[in-house]
Parts: C-alpha cells; sequence; structure tokens
C-alpha cells in the first residue's frame, strides 16, 4: 500500500484504493476477505468501507470478510 501497509487479499476478493493516500484519512473498499497489517499513522485512521460496515484503525493487524451472503466480520490478531 501506498503507506506501507500490507494486505493480503483472500481468493475472489477485491480492494479498491488510490495510488497515494491524501487528506485527513487512508481510505479502501473491500469485497471479500482481506487481511490487514497497517502501518501505524496517529494523525491519519485507515478506514476499510465493506458493505455496510466501516472499519477505522490507526495501526494493528486484522481480518475483514465481507462477502454479499453474510454480515461483516473483523477478528484482530
Amino acid at each position: 500500500m501506498p503507506d506501507g501497509s500490507k494486505v493480503d487479499l483472500n481468493r475472489n476478493s477485491r480492494l479498491i484504493y488510490p495510488k497515494v493516500f491524501d487528506g485527513e484519512s487512508r481510505s479502501v473498499e473491500l469485497v471479500g476477505e482481506a487481511f490487514f497489517d497497517v502501518a501505524k499513522n496517529p494523525n491519519s485512521p485507515f478506514v476499510i468501507t465493506s458493505g455496510k460496515a466501516v472499519t477505522r484503525v490507526l495501526g494493528t493487524s486484522f481480518n475483514v470478510e465481507a462477502r454479499a451472503s453474510q454480515d461483516v466480520a473483523v477478528t484482530v490478531v
């Protein structure tokens, strides 16, 4: 990712993100499932929109599962 964060996408998943994070947050959109290892930045939260859920973190590792047929599940390591 442009900020040094790492993302591992599961099969049939998609992540939409800008080439450069600018503004007050680092926003991405997830369809499917991914493991995130977010670079710490207390001045710019990392925001994942997945379905109707929005996950906002400053820097941690976690998994997000957002399939069309179920609710969104976030699991923190």
